[in-house]
């Protein structure tokens, strides 16, 4: 949902809002993976976000953690294959799996921290409204 929305807001404002409420979402998943495994170094980005520099770069800027960008086109897919690969012994673990060059994006820590005074605003809203 949209809340606080005010008059001056535009459509460009809800669309960025948008592309928040979908990594803030994210971001609530990464915390939960994180209090059973700790804080991963990087994380891996595929899908149509890849497309978008704008959104990769707030992705990382939100989680505050490097985003490597798989110059694949079926990354998501390719790591199930690794996994089936590692499950049927036909490589040694995933590591062992290579892929071609990664891009990697660094988070805007001052950017981080002006999300994060939103993503608390979010987590308020989303206690109230689940």
């Amino acid at each position: 949902g949209f809340l606080s929305i005010e008059p001056d807001h535009s459509g460009l404002d809800m669309y960025h809002a948008v592309l928040e409420g979908v990594l803030y979402n994210l971001l609530q998943c990464l915390r939960e993976l994180e209090a059973l495994n700790g804080r991963p170094r990087a994380v891996k980005l595929s899908g149509g976000i890849v497309h978008s520099p704008y959104w990769t770069q707030m992705c990382a800027d939100i989680m505050g953690l490097p985003m490597d960008v798989s110059c694949m086109e079926q990354s998501s897919m390719t790591g199930a294959v690794a996994e089936a690969l590692t499950i049927a012994g036909e490589i040694p673990g995933l590591r062992a799996f290579k892929t071609p060059e990664e891009r990697r994006i660094s988070p805007n820590f001052e950017a981080h921290e002006e999300y994060m005074k939103k993503y608390e605003a979010y987590l308020r809203e989303y206690t109230v409204y689940r």
